[in-house]
């Protein structure tokens, strides 16, 4: 009878499974014919524990890392960064790098290094920036946050952070108090302004995509995520809203018109019925989609255009 492997869901070491009893030679063989996979020197992992994981990317990211440790074996890993958002399904503007992203604390006299596929950082880690999540050591939600937008700029900063609030996996204050562990790290000014701009009422990439541009553009920022009132009875929440102009801005990404398991046809119905109660009220309405949200030069002139022509009926009703 072949003795079992260490683990039927996570990444083992080959010396590991000689010590359960297997043999080098079998270990191959297992290799070949695809009943294990290789994920790095000396270091395995079932094959039907790596497709089983092939849907969720967070926990086919959490083996690489796993893999990583045990091909490291005299280093405490920490997954930061791009994998940590990863990881913990932070959605970056940009894609995610392909490198791992791991960390030691700078207590350990080790340093820096980009090979293998991965990056490693030494970095200042307190006990309570990280935690346990698919298996492995990553920093925590509000930590990984800071270090994104100190090494991946302030979009991407700004589309995790509010990705996370969306996800309630942290609060204002304790992103707040994560920033104040970290007055002396490298791209603190960065992650700080990130922290500022971010806001915890904004619920799709598509809507922090918006808000971004809008500051590049520096055009006037709305509130977000609004609740209008038809006479009191209807509640009519809206993504964005320039009240002065009583303007509604609403970003259309397509799981909008599938939410919920409805038929798209019937929660296009439902929105078009919605906009026509908007404008009954008084309200005028700007969409706009992913593509003119990535072109900055769009979406000025859908807004711009949307700008003048409430001006212009405010005008009118004065």
């Amino acid at each position: 009878m072949r003795p079992p492997y260490p683990s039927y869901t996570d990444p083992f070491s080959a010396p590991h499974a000689v010590a359960l009893g297997h043999t080098l030679d079998e270990l191959r063989q297992a290799v070949r014919v695809g009943r294990l996979i290789r994920l790095r020197r000396g270091v395995l992992i079932i094959a039907e524990a790596r497709r089983a994981a092939s849907s969720d990317d967070a926990l086919l990211h959490a083996q690489d890392i796993a893999a990583l440790g045990l091909a490291m074996p005299r280093r405490r890993l920490i997954a930061v960064g791009a994998s940590a958002a990863r990881i913990h399904k932070l959605a970056f503007r940009t894609s995610y790098p392909t490198d791992l992203t791991v960390a030691v604390d700078e207590r350990l006299r080790t340093n820096g290094t980009h090979r293998d596929g991965y990056f490693l950082r030494v970095a200042r880690m307190p006990d309570s920036h990280v935690e346990t999540k698919h298996g492995v050591l990553v920093t925590t939600p509000a930590r990984t946050v800071l270090d994104v937008a100190a090494h991946h700029g302030f979009d991407n900063g700004v589309v995790a952070a509010e990705a996370g609030y969306k996800a309630k996996l942290f609060t204002p204050t304790l992103l707040r108090c994560t920033l104040d562990d970290l007055e002396r790290r490298p791209g603190i000014e960065v992650a700080r302004d990130c922290v500022e701009f971010a806001d915890p009422a904004i619920e799709s990439v598509l809507e922090s995509i918006s808000r971004l541009a809008m500051r590049e553009l520096a055009l006037p920022m709305p509130a977000t995520q609004v609740v209008l009132y038809d006479d009191g009875y209807i509640e009519i929440r809206v993504d964005f809203y320039w009240e002065p102009l009583r303007l509604v801005g609403e970003a259309d990404g397509e799981s909008k018109y599938t939410m919920d398991g409805r038929d798209p046809m019937a929660a296009l119905r439902a929105e078009r019925e919605r906009e026509r109660i908007l404008r009954e009220l008084g309200h005028d309405v700007v969409r706009w989609n992913w593509h003119i949200a990535n072109n900055p030069r769009l979406l000025a002139a859908r807004l711009q255009s949307a700008f003048a022509r409430a001006e212009q009926r405010r005008g009118r009703a004065g």
